[in-house]
């Protein structure tokens, strides 16, 4: 089973600095298909802002994942964005900071800043939880936070997702707040 962190839902926070606001944009996405669609909305959103700079990760190795400054100097806002991204260990994570330029430069250190704390305030507004990648048979492994204990079996009849295998244990439920596996190997 291959688990991951990702987000729950959408999010969004604001950061101002010396006149300029950065509006900071989190999604889940499953490709860069998902992304794109996102990022086209953001820019219709905000037709006027300066730049719409971005990281995502993508897939349960993460090892697809894009930054793009948009016009700011090399490395002073894409690279930050993915770094709080890649700080919580999240994939299938996208997040969007709209910039509207407030009359004052900020310097590369101060954009750096600016975007990196955009995209915190973003992230801590968004809650995580663990998903799986899908199995042959069509059912996720997981889908939101579960816990499960021997003592659940049987009580839990609302089959929505898939089913865990535990040892002898099969359980097929929605609702449990919280997964910590049974067995190390998990």
């Amino acid at each position: 089973m291959d688990h991951y962190l990702t987000i729950e839902k959408e999010g969004f926070a604001e950061f101002k600095d010396r006149g300029s606001r950065f509006l900071g944009y989190i999604f889940p996405i499953s490709g860069t298909d998902s992304f794109k669609k996102q990022l086209q909305l953001l820019k219709k959103e905000h037709p006027k802002a300066v730049h719409h700079c971005f990281a995502y990760r993508i897939g349960h190795t993460g090892n697809d994942f894009r930054a793009s400054d948009d016009g700011e100097p090399s490395g002073s806002a894409g690279r930050p964005i993915l770094g709080q991204i890649d700080s919580r260990n999240l994939t299938n994570t996208a997040i969007v900071v709209v910039r509207y330029f407030g009359g004052t430069l900020l310097g590369v250190p101060g954009l750096i800043h600016a975007y990196k704390t955009a995209a915190a305030a973003v992230l801590e507004k968004s809650p995580e939880y663990w998903d799986a990648e899908e199995k042959e048979n069509g059912f996720s492994d997981i889908g939101s936070h579960w816990d499960f204990y021997p003592e659940y079996k049987g009580e839990f009849d609302d089959y929505d997702v898939g089913t865990l295998e535990y040892g002898e244990y099969f359980v097929g439920c929605m609702g449990i707040l919280e997964w910590k596996p049974a067995r190390p190997d998990y």
